[in-house]
């Protein structure tokens, strides 16, 4: 089968998967490159993402490009391949990008996985999502193609994906937990169990005060004081 032809001004990276892609599809945060400069492990680069304000821009220039349509996960860049005379083949969706963010770490995009690509996910089937994008000939990359399911990777980058203890503005709940006394690693349905227990001791010890559940702590505390004296 002929190779492919490289497009020198389209690059790809890898960000690791964990094994715990919602088996519904439902839409996780994934890392898809990450933020200043890096390289791939075939020599090629270096690339430069930039600063917070040059990564907001690749994101606009994305969606400019997008448009109306959502950028694919595929798999093995197949709808690029696919597009290459005489090589050709199919290229279905393993997900779509329904949301681009950009971090001080670099960019992320919330995947929807289809059925399938989450099952191939927790069956280590794949283990790496390598997006593509386009840089100009200094490697400042411009924007964002789109991305792969792949086991061959280029770049190896701290990357998370399915991870569950990211709140809809892409922050870690870590200082939560610990304020909770927990580990900085808790899980979400950990750190909702505590955060019910704290609220039923604060609601028990209104009660305790001759105050309704709702008093506020300085309310509380006042009505003890009193109590003493």
């Amino acid at each position: 089968m002929p190779k492919p032809r490289r497009d020198t001004s389209i690059a790809a990276h890898a960000a690791v998967l964990s094994a715990d892609a919602p088996a519904d599809g439902s839409p996780i945060w994934v890392q898809l490159m990450p933020a200043g400069a890096f390289a791939g492990r075939d020599g090629r680069g270096p690339y430069d993402s930039g600063d917070i304000a040059m990564m907001q821009r690749i994101v606009e220039a994305t969606l400019r490009r997008a448009g109306s349509a959502e950028i694919v996960v595929d798999y093995d860049h197949q709808s690029i391949f696919a597009a290459v005379p005489e090589v050709g083949g199919r290229a279905p969706a393993a997900g779509w990008i329904k949301e681009l963010q950009v971090r001080p770490e670099g960019i992320f995009g919330r995947v929807e996985w289809t059925a399938a690509a989450a099952a191939a996910i927790r069956g280590v089937e794949y283990r790496y999502l390598s997006p593509v994008f386009q840089h100009d000939k200094a490697g400042k990359v411009q924007l964002i193609l789109s991305a792969g399911l792949t086991n061959s990777p280029n770049l190896e980058i701290a990357a998370v994906a399915a991870r569950t203890d990211l709140n809809a503005t892409g922050e870690t709940m870590e200082p939560i937990a610990k304020a909770l006394g927990l580990p900085a690693d808790a899980s979400e349905a950990a750190i909702i169990a505590a955060i019910g227990t704290l609220t039923s001791a604060h609601s028990a010890i209104a009660a305790a005060a001759g105050l309704a559940a709702g008093a506020t702590s300085t309310e509380i505390v006042t009505a003890v004081q009193s109590a003493r004296t």
